[in-house]
């Protein structure tokens, strides 16, 4: 159909020389020039300068199933610091001078320490320096002054020891529990009232040397001369 449409546009062309055109190209060549005319019939040019093809659509991002970080500013505020800990012991008088003594120390500050609320032991004072010294650990645990591993009181933990050596008789010392207070955010609501109470308990431990030993003097043996 497409070839005898073509041959009777080259008929009108060409008119009486259409007979000589056809034997001289052929039959089999004006099929083949027919067949590219249906071709270019069948193509169509897009003159819009855009593509057909569907663009590949952006998936939404998949939120993490992590923790959540805690937002800017809700950190922990800083430790507040005691220069004495309401801190409390048993009798301490040290039975001699060679013989290592435990001070079993039991926290006396609020009865009840709030949830969030540590209180971190800094430093162990003993005044006069030369009445008591504190020594390697030979009591119980936790220890109180422990440098590898610092107590800290709160609701769990309400004892400590400390292992100290009396340095001389008769002596009398004072041991102060320095430390400070930890208040986690959610316990902020409670945390300055704990603090001034625990200041108002604040008291120091008293530590006392043995007795010196009675000092008897020389023996006097009695007199067993005889009268003239």
């Amino acid at each position: 159909m497409l070839a005898g449409e073509f041959a009777e546009s080259l008929r009108r062309v060409f008119g009486p020389g259409y007979r000589w055109l056809r034997l001289a190209l052929g039959g089999s060549i004006l099929a083949v020039l027919a067949l590219l005319v249906a071709a270019c019939e069948d193509f169509t040019l897009d003159t819009t300068g855009q593509s057909s093809a569907p663009l590949p659509s952006k998936e939404p991002a998949v939120e993490g199933t992590g923790p959540e970080r805690p937002a800017p500013g809700g950190k922990n505020p800083p430790a507040i610091k005691l220069p004495s800990l309401p801190a409390g012991s048993n009798d301490n008088t040290a039975s001699d001078l060679s013989s290592p003594h435990c001070v079993k120390v039991s926290w006396l500050g609020p009865d009840i320490i709030p949830p969030g609320i540590s209180i971190e032991v800094t430093d162990v004072d003993i005044e006069p320096p030369d009445s008591f010294e504190k020594i390697p650990p030979a009591c119980g645990r936790p220890i109180c002054d422990d440098p590898k591993k610092p107590f800290a009181f709160d609701s769990a933990n309400r004892q400590c020891y400390l292992t100290v050596r009396a340095m001389a008789p008769d002596v009398e010392a004072t041991l102060t529990m320095v430390g400070s207070v930890r208040c986690a955010v959610a316990a902020q609501a409670s945390c300055a009232s704990f603090v001034a109470d625990s200041q108002e308990r604040a008291e120091p431990i008293n530590l006392f040397g043995p007795p010196a030993e009675e000092d008897s003097g020389p023996s006097v043996e009695p007199s067993t001369g005889g009268g003239g």
